[in-house]
């Protein structure tokens, strides 16, 4: 199948007719090639003006200053490109070493090429010389590498920051070779407007938290009024040990930390005093400080005291009665009720907003399992100023896409809603207290059970201690019973044998004496005693002593005692 492109031809032919006129036409090794060129007389001239013309414009906003702590360093993170944003997460400061930093303002092509060069140049003079470069030689060799290429189409305002054994410095660097030594900079689109609050709260004295405040606030002003700035506030601090990022938040997370009501900020507008309430506060300031405090109690007193008027009443129950609940069965991650706030107050007036944290367990698992460690919420629940305004909401967003943001976490997320119908926020309280009382009843009833099983445990092993104590001292006395008694009948024996062993009898019961104390499991001293010596003169004298012997060491009886 072929293409007639007789048409084509026709118009290309008629369009090389009507642009000859126009100029001079070239010839490319005499082939019929040829293009217009405009019918001006300086064609360089010219395309210097075509370029100005067609250069798309920038917009940024970064800033530092020097005080006694350091050099703050403060950016955001938009990137723009007329009125087309790009990106949202551009990485505005670029460390050049350990001390020193370096922001992007203009081009990010020429600002990410030129510093990183820069970086390069500054790691050889380290290597020659043997020592770290110092931010005023830094910032000139930077300087005279946009001189060398000044008029070449560069587009670049930069500062350098830094500490050396000099101190902290601060240089300001375009793209035309201009260098300029400061304490306050701020360079982009939103510049003015940053410059108002650092003139407002800028200090030499003041401290670290101090600054790194003032640097963020500064450019959450300049992006609420720059449409070019925007993304999240970056702040750097730069002491004697090198840089650090200290803070990275997002602009509209800082709108609502710095107003949460919308009434308050400049733009919406201002709230109206009463002259006499100036005057009134006047007169207080100009009192003594105790009768302002006996004024505040009086006061106090009659608010408590007093009554609430039907009428007010009846106000308050049909306020209260016109009020409706949406139920969020799910939320998703990193989303927080200022958040959930913002994107749900577009559609109504919103009143009070609750989000059910989720369980401590489950953040620890996610924690140790490498997972986000930031806090999350599992359902919530809205409370809109109408019923029907939350009827609508309920019924037209759920299911549907959260949006916003195409790079938010939640930007693919659905909306989970539901209207509660006869529901009001303090059946919603009823059932947290409730909960939490449940919750807390349960606990001191596992806490009184864990007690009692300890209680018990213990006191059963102390019962055991005990009974075995006990069956070891009767075993013991069973045996030492039974030794003294085998040593008393064998010196029962022994003294029966008296007379025919002599003086054997009292050896025997001297052992057996022994022999009874070893086995009852003490220590005791025997003493050996005197030998009966026969007298020649009395026959039978022998036979008497072994008699008496044996009564002495032989058991008595029970008659024998009791005589």
């Amino acid at each position: 199948m072929l293409l007639d492109t007789s048409v084509l031809e026709g118009r290309l032919a008629s369009s090389r007719a009507e642009a000859e006129p126009l100029g001079e036409s070239l010839t490319v090794d005499g082939a019929a090639a040829q293009f217009a060129l405009p019918a001006v007389k300086d064609i360089d001239a010219f395309e210097r003006e075509v370029v100005e013309m067609v250069k798309p414009s920038h917009g940024t906003t970064t800033l530092g200053f020097i005080f006694q702590g350091g050099v703050i360093i403060a950016v955001d993170s938009r990137a723009t490109m007329g009125s087309y944003i790009s990106s949202q997460t551009v990485k505005k400061v670029i460390e050049i070493n350990k001390y020193l930093l370096g922001t992007m303002a203009g081009g990010a092509a020429d600002c990410q090429f030129w510093q990183r060069n820069l970086g390069t140049q500054c790691r050889l003079f380290e290597l020659n010389n043997g020592k770290r470069i110092t931010v005023r030689a830094a910032s000139k060799l930077l300087s005279n590498t946009m001189f060398s290429y000044r008029g070449m189409g560069l587009s670049m305002g930069t500062m350098v920051a830094g500490w050396d054994p000099t101190g902290p410095g601060l240089y300001y660097v375009d793209s035309d070779g201009q260098r300029t030594k400061g304490q306050v900079f701020s360079v982009g689109s939103g510049s003015l407007y940053a410059y108002g609050v650092l003139d407002s709260g800028y200090k030499w004295d003041m401290s670290v938290d101090d600054a790194i405040e003032l640097g963020r606030r500064s450019i959450y002003h300049a992006t609420f009024r720059d449409c070019a700035s925007g993304g999240t506030v970056s702040v750097y601090h730069v002491t004697e040990d090198g840089w650090k990022k200290v803070r990275g938040d997002d602009v509209t997370e800082c709108h609502f930390e710095y107003y949460p009501d919308a009434s308050s900020h400049p733009s919406t507008g201002t709230p109206v005093v009463d002259d006499s309430l100036q005057q009134q506060d006047k007169q207080h300031q100009a009192e003594p400080q105790e009768q302002q405090q006996q004024q505040l109690k009086k006061k106090q007193k009659k608010k408590q005291n007093k009554l609430l008027s039907e009428e007010k009443l009846r106000r308050l129950k049909e306020q209260h009665d016109r009020r409706g609940i949406v139920y969020l069965s799910r939320l998703p991650p990193h989303m927080k009720p200022a958040k959930l706030r913002q994107l749900l107050g577009q559609y109504g007036e919103l009143g009070r907003v609750y989000c059910t944290p989720e369980d401590k367990g489950a953040r620890q698992q996610r924690k140790k399992k490498g997972g986000n460690s930031g806090k999350n919420f599992t359902e919530g629940w809205v409370e809109f100023e109408d019923k029907a305004v939350a009827k609508h909401v309920a019924a037209s967003l759920n299911g549907q896409q959260i949006g916003g943001r195409r790079r938010s976490a939640y930007h693919y997320d659905l909306w989970n809603l539901k209207y509660l119908p006869k529901f009001k926020w303090d059946h919603l309280t009823e059932e947290i207290n409730y909960e939490k009382a449940v919750r807390e009843q349960r606990m001191a009833q596992e806490l009184t059970n864990a007690k009692r099983e300890r209680d018990f445990y213990l006191s059963r092993v102390d019962r055991s201690k005990a009974m075995a104590a006990m069956e070891l001292r009767r075993a013991g006395k069973g045996a030492a019973a039974a030794g003294v008694d085998a040593a008393v009948r064998a010196a029962a024996g022994a003294g029966d044998e008296g007379a025919a062993a002599g003086g054997c009898g009292d050896a025997a019961a001297t052992a057996a004496a022994g022999a009874g104390a070893a086995a009852g499991g003490g220590v005791k001293r025997v003493y050996g005693q005197r030998q009966v010596k026969p007298d020649p003169a009395q026959p039978g004298a022998a036979e008497i002593g072994a008699d008496v012997l044996g009564m002495l060491v032989a058991p008595k009886s029970k008659k024998q005692r009791a005589q």
